[in-house]
């Protein structure tokens, strides 16, 4: 399975990932978490990026495309992939659809997980991630198992820097602005679909895979 998880910041991309990762055993790719390894690793991509992630702003495409095609060139996504974060903008969009069709290994399905922009800024400010393995975590609806620890890995939870009022209103703008363009790319090849993620994860992992089914 070749899965793109697209949907505003708190719709539970990542959590939807994680548990598709494991059943699939494909690995879980964020490009957030691509440019924040870059970032902390202070490469050369990472300088750039982190230039425009302070100011909330995306990162421009062609330093996004660079880092997740190279992701994509490893071992563990030979066999499929999650993608979560990626594609933002249509010529990302396109980048990939590119890249995947020179492989002969094109996308399986991409999912639009629907939330109101109103539960967004309630959701996010539950949201949490491990510092070590980057698994994300809610404190409401979908908390670990000991407060503050990781279920997965043992690593302390902390708030995601990019979770701030501001920055999150500009990225549900940006959001907004480029759906309705990748919508109309990924219907023209038949593989879109739209799930509301208003419900609890468990919910919404029932209606993601009854999308992907149909």
């Amino acid at each position: 399975m070749r899965l793109v998880l697209l949907g505003p910041p708190g719709a539970g991309k990542g959590t939807q990932a994680v548990s598709i990762e494991s059943e699939y055993n494909i690995p879980h790719i964020s490009t957030g978490d691509i440019l924040r390894d870059q970032v902390d690793r202070g490469t050369e991509l990472g300088r750039e990026a982190n230039v425009h992630m302070e100011e909330g702003l995306l990162v421009p495409d062609s330093v996004v495309v660079k880092m997740l095609l190279a992701r994509l060139e490893e071992p563990d996504a030979k066999e499929g992939f999650i993608l979560d974060g990626f594609p933002r903008t249509l010529p990302q969009a396109v980048a990939l659809d590119e890249a995947l069709r020179d492989r002969a290994t094109p996308l399986t399905a991409v999912v639009d997980l629907k939330l109101p922009d109103g539960h967004v800024l309630q959701r996010l400010e539950a949201r949490v991630q491990c510092a070590a393995c980057k698994t994300p975590y809610n404190l409401v609806n979908s908390p670990p198992a000991v407060e503050g620890v990781c279920d997965r890995c043992g690593g302390k939870l902390i708030p995601r820097n990019d979770d701030k009022d501001a920055k999150i209103r500009r990225r549900l703008g940006e959001y907004h602005d480029a759906i309705p363009l990748l919508k109309e790319f990924y219907e023209s090849r038949g593989i879109f679909h739209r799930v509301d993620a208003d419900a609890s994860p468990s919910e919404v992992g029932q209606r993601l895979r009854a999308a992907l089914a149909g």
